[in-house]
């Protein structure tokens, strides 16, 4: 029979995503003792958050406790011993809410956990003190993998271009993870393993794991670390390839205050050379990291991660401005032109009355002409020759039209 559970004493896996932790999750809760739950976008401390950092609930009742009749009495201080009571209370209320919410199997399992990544990164940075009010028995361990291979993996699983910047970025969002993720060490409750020792030796790594949760190695742990979890696939950029050197390596890992100390510590190295991808309009780093599984799915499933997301919406508010602006544009265009089309027609409409009146001009000129022509018939030989010489001159032609009427 199983150890009865004690929720306040999880196995919490922390370090960056991308490293191994879903690996770690399949093996874990393999284990018949254990119920390992997976990510929950820091549920523990945004509730914490809400239940204790703002405690008007506390404060209301001993108002109305003191002075029913006021609110504004000024309420006495709570000596510390008495709100450390307080903020033990809550905190183990915040963990059974935690644990009906991820439904852990209390009664079979003896020990359960979660994985809690990224905290640290530069998405997300929660004070450890928080997790201590809520589970001040946890087993924390730290999962560590190569840095390069970090960014590599997260440039893969996120499609992003695997551009300059972007490891830089990556390598700045690890090693910042790494030093707030070993600032749990002080509890005495801490496990640091490398990714790569995971891999090459399962059991060996994990003992000292399972040794710190009193829980033996089972079987079905191994079986479950030889499958295959969360692949990343790997994307393809815009830009060209651009081959960095050794020593173009060592001076990035440089650049970065105390990334070097770090890999020495834990037996990394910069690597002899890697390609990466021209920089580009379209490959552009972006400034925050973070994974958000979906919670409706199932491990097998690759969700976007948060910040992924967060960029989507914002890229589709940014189309939508621009359709917007180019719609204005299209719509100021179409005015322009409609009001040329109707210049022209006015134009046009000028033309032809102008037309008109020429071909009235011209009609009336016809009919002078034939009537000085008729009346030509009637004159003697001699004035017939230079009344016809006139009609060659159209602006004549009325004058002497009337000339010869008045004569006839």
């Amino acid at each position: 029979m199983n150890a009865p559970m004690n929720i306040q004493e999880p196995i919490v896996i922390i370090g960056a995503g991308r490293s191994g932790s879903t690996l770690l999750t399949r093996i874990l809760n393999a284990h018949p003792e254990i119920d390992f739950k997976g990510e929950n976008d820091f549920l523990l401390p945004r509730l914490w958050l809400e239940a204790w950092e703002n405690r008007f609930w506390l404060n209301w009742e001993r108002h109305v406790a003191m002075d029913p009749k006021s609110a504004l009495t000024p309420l006495p201080k709570l000596s510390e011993s008495a709100l450390e009571v307080e903020r033990a209370r809550v905190g183990k209320l915040v963990a059974e809410l935690v644990v009906d919410m991820l439904r852990v199997d209390t009664r079979s399992a003896s020990v359960w956990g979660y994985k809690e990544p990224w905290n640290g990164s530069s998405s997300f940075r929660f004070d450890w003190n928080l997790y201590d009010a809520v589970l001040p028995g946890a087993l924390w361990v730290h999962l560590v993998r190569h840095p390069f291979a970090f960014a590599r993996s997260a440039a893969q699983w996120d499609r992003e271009a695997w551009t300059l910047p972007y490891l830089r970025a990556r390598l700045n969002d690890w090693k910042t993870m790494v030093e707030h993720n070993r600032l749990r060490a002080s509890t005495g409750r801490f496990c640091e393993i490398r990714f790569e020792d995971l891999t090459r030796d399962m059991h060996g790594t994990l003992l000292p794991v399972f040794e710190r949760a009193r829980i033996q190695w089972h079987e079905a742990c191994t079986e479950a670390g030889a499958l295959r979890v969360m692949a990343s696939q790997p994307g393809e950029g815009p830009g060209l390839p651009v081959q960095l050197a050794a020593s173009d390596l060592d001076k990035i890992v440089e650049e970065t205050a105390g990334l070097r100390d770090l890999m020495t510590e834990l037996n990394y190295a910069a690597p002899e050379t890697l390609e990466v991808q021209e920089v580009t309009n379209s490959t552009a780093p972006r400034q925050t990291i973070t994974h958000l599984r979906n919670p409706e799915g199932d491990w097998s499933e690759q969700c976007p991660p948060r910040f992924v997301l967060d960029r989507r919406a914002l890229e589709a508010e940014e189309r939508l401005r621009r359709t917007l602006g180019e719609l204005a544009e299209s719509e100021t265009r179409q005015a322009n032109r409609a009001a040329q089309l109707a210049e022209c027609r006015m134009q046009l409409g000028d033309t032809r009355a102008q037309l008109a009146a020429s071909q009235a001009r011209e009609a009336d000129g016809a009919v002078q002409l034939a009537e000085c022509r008729r009346l030509l018939e009637r004159l003697p030989e001699p004035q017939r020759a230079v009344a016809e010489r006139l009609t060659a001159f159209p602006r004549l032609t009325a004058f002497l039209a009337r000339v010869l009427r008045a004569s006839a």
